[in-house]
């Protein structure tokens, strides 16, 4: 009821952006329309996020839920931009969570290293339907 949540739409580079908003109707709607088009590069779209949350208040509550198959292709270095990025974040107090969307194992692997750094949580989606009530799930359990 209180909570503001944001939405960042990535691939190669963000694509869309859903300020944090109290609107949970709309989040999900926007949720419900992304599609998988390109390759993915997860470090910027983490650090787009942690410019959604330098205007917050230091006393709330952040956490960031990346719902991704995880596998970064885009960058130099993608897996070590990617946890790269994680630590950033962390170091601003934000917590970090991976829904992986049918992850083989590379991606198994990264998400584990994420949600470690991140303290967050790694829950798998075996299809797109599934995301919705992980993504519950997860903020029920990390954020509530």
């Amino acid at each position: 009821e209180n909570d503001a949540v944001g939405l960042v739409v990535f691939g190669k580079q963000v694509r869309q952006e859903v300020k944090p908003t109290r609107d949970f109707h709309l989040l999900m709607q926007e949720i419900a329309r992304i599609r998988a088009l390109e390759q993915t590069d997860i470090a910027s779209t983490i650090r787009k996020a942690a410019e959604m949350f330098a205007g917050e208040n230091a006393d709330t509550k952040k956490h960031l839920m990346l719902i991704t198959d995880v596998l970064p292709t885009s960058g130099q270095q993608p897996e070590k931009d990617t946890l790269e990025a994680v630590s950033e974040i962390a170091s601003e107090g934000v917590t970090v969570s991976v829904i992986g969307i049918s992850p083989e194992e590379e991606g198994r692997k990264l998400a584990e290293k994420i949600v470690e750094i991140g303290k967050g949580r790694f829950l798998v989606a075996r299809n797109i339907e599934d995301v919705d009530v992980l993504v519950l799930e997860d903020y029920y359990a990390t954020v509530a």
